[in-house]
C-alpha cells in the first residue's frame, strides 16, 4: 500500500507551504491535496520536489469556486466535463495520478447542492454519461478517477453517491480501467457499516482507501472502527493502491501520527 497523508487535514500547525517537509520527517513519501484554492500548481509542484514528497492525487471536479457543477447534474454536462479537463492540467503539473470525483457540487458555504428537481434515476445516468465521456481522455492521459461515496447523514447532506454498492455499480456500468472507486471508512460507517464485507464485495473496483475514525473524522483509535482488522484484510487481499490518511487531529498531529502508526504494530 502506499501511504499518504491529505495535508488539509494534518498539519495544520504550521502553514500549508511547510507541511511537506512534516509530511516527509514523518517517514511519509506520498501526500493527497484537496484542491489548489487559487496556488499556482508549479508552486506546489516544487514544494513538493523539494521535500521528497509527491502528490499522489487532488480534487477531479472541485476547483476551489463556489458553485462548481456536479457530475450529476444533468443540465450542466458540458461545464462538468470542462472543469474536470481544467483539473486534469493541474494534476499533470503535479505529477498526480488519481483524480477524486463527487456527484455533486458545493456552494460557497459549502453546502451540498441537491438538485432536488432530477430522480435518483436520472442522476445516476448522468454520472454514467460523463464518466464514460471522460474515461478515454482518462486512459490517453493516464490518469485514473476514483469516485467518493461520502455521507450524506452528518457532513454533505443532499449527497447523492452516498453508498458504497451505489459507486460500485455506477463504475462496473462504465466500464473502464480508468474509473474506479475510493473506499472511505470514515463516510462507509457513518451511512452502512458492515465495512469488512464491504471491502470484500468490491475488490473488483476498490483502487484508493481513506482511513479516518467514526465519530469525528479523527486518529485512528478515538472511535468505533477496528483499523487493525480493516488493515489485516487489505494485506490479505493484495490491495496495493494508496491509502491515505484523512485525519482531524483530535489533539495534535504528532499524537494522531503516533495512532496512525500504532496500527502496524
Amino acid at each position: 500500500m502506499k501511504e499518504a497523508i491529505v495535508i488539509e487535514t494534518m498539519f495544520q500547525e504550521v502553514p500549508f507551504e511547510q507541511r511537506f517537509e512534516k509530511i516527509r520527517a514523518a517517514g511519509y513519501k506520498y501526500t493527497e491535496l484537496w484542491n489548489l484554492n487559487g496556488k499556482d500548481p508549479e508552486a506546489v509542484r516544487r514544494l513538493a520536489d523539494q521535500s521528497g514528497v509527491s502528490i499522489i492525487g487532488l480534487s477531479g471536479d472541485i476547483s476551489g469556486r463556489p458553485g462548481d457543477p456536479g457530475m450529476a447534474d444533468a443540465s450542466r454536462c458540458d461545464e462538468y466535463i470542462a472543469l474536470v479537463k481544467e483539473c486534469m492540467g493541474y494534476a499533470k503539473i503535479l505529477g498526480a495520478k488519481y483524480l477524486h470525483m463527487h456527484s455533486n457540487g458545493f456552494d460557497e458555504k459549502g453546502n451540498v447542492l441537491a438538485y432536488p428537481d432530477l430522480t435518483d434515476e436520472e442522476k445516476r445516468d448522468t454520472m454514467v454519461r460523463n464518466l464514460k465521456t471522460l474515461a478515454p481522455l482518462l486512459e490517453k492521459e493516464g490518469l485514473v478517477c476514483v469516485m467518493e461515496p461520502c455521507n450524506s447523514l452528518i457532513d454533505s447532506p443532499g449527497y447523492f453517491l452516498n453508498h458504497t454498492q451505489q459507486g460500485a455499480e455506477i463504475i462496473r456500468a462504465v466500464g473502464s480501467p480508468n474509473v474506479r472507486l475510493i473506499y472511505d471508512v470514515y463516510h462507509a460507517q457513518v451511512m452502512e457499516g458492515n465495512l469488512i464485507n464491504t471491502i470484500r464485495s468490491i475488490l473488483d473496483v476498490l483502487e484508493y482507501v481513506h482511513f479516518s475514525d467514526c465519530p469525528g473524522r479523527h486518529e485512528p483509535g478515538t472511535g468505533e472502527i477496528n483499523f487493525k482488522s480493516i488493515v489485516r484484510v487489505l494485506n490479505e487481499v493484495g490491495f496495493d493502491g494508496p491509502l491515505a490518511y484523512e485525519v482531524y487531529p483530535q489533539t495534535t498531529s504528532e499524537q494522531a501520527l503516533k495512532a496512525i502508526k500504532a496500527l502496524y504494530e
